[in-house]
C-alpha cells in the first residue's frame, strides 16, 4: 500500500508547507525592520548573530500560522474576514505590552496602525498560500 496516490494527498503537508513559508516571509521581514531601525529586539537569542528574534520566526509564527488557518479553514465569508481584523488588531494592541515587557523597542517613528495592516495582509497571504498548496 502506498502512503501517496494520485488520488489523496496527506493532510498536513499544505500545513507544514504554509508554516515554513510564513517563517521564512517574516523572517525576512523583521531583518529589513530592523535594518531600517524601525524597531529592535532587546532580548533574544544570540544577539551578536542574528538582529531578530529567532524564537519569534522559528517558534511563534509557525505556531501561529497553524491555529491561524485551522481556524479560519472553519470559518467562511464575512466571519473569516473578522478573524483576520480582530486578530490583526490583538497583534497591534500586543505591541505596547511587548514594548513595556522589554522584548522590543519601538522607534519614536513608529505607528502601531503599521502592524494592524501587515498583519492583515499576512493573513490573507498564509491564507492564500496554503488553499493553493492544499490543490
Amino acid at each position: 500500500m502506498s502512503y501517496f496516490n494520485a488520488n489523496s494527498k496527506s493532510s498536513y503537508l499544505p500545513y507544514l508547507f504554509t508554516m515554513v513559508a510564513a517563517s521564512l516571509m517574516t523572517t525576512y521581514i523583521e531583518l529589513w525592520f530592523t535594518a531600517q531601525n524601525h524597531y529592535i529586539f532587546l532580548t533574544r537569542p544570540f544577539p551578536t548573530v542574528f538582529p531578530i528574534d529567532i524564537r519569534l520566526t522559528l517558534i511563534v509564527i509557525p505556531l501561529f500560522t497553524f491555529i491561524a488557518l485551522w481556524i479560519m479553514k472553519s470559518l467562511q465569508g464575512m466571519n473569516r474576514f473578522s478573524f483576520i481584523l480582530l486578530t490583526s488588531l490583538l497583534a497591534m494592541l500586543l505591541e505596547p505590552v511587548s514594548e513595556q515587557a522589554g522584548w522590543v523597542a519601538f522607534s519614536p517613528d513608529w505607528k502601531h496602525l503599521y502592524s494592524f495592516f501587515g498583519y492583515a495582509v499576512f493573513l490573507l497571504l498564509i491564507r492564500r498560500i496554503h488553499v493553493i498548496a492544499d490543490r
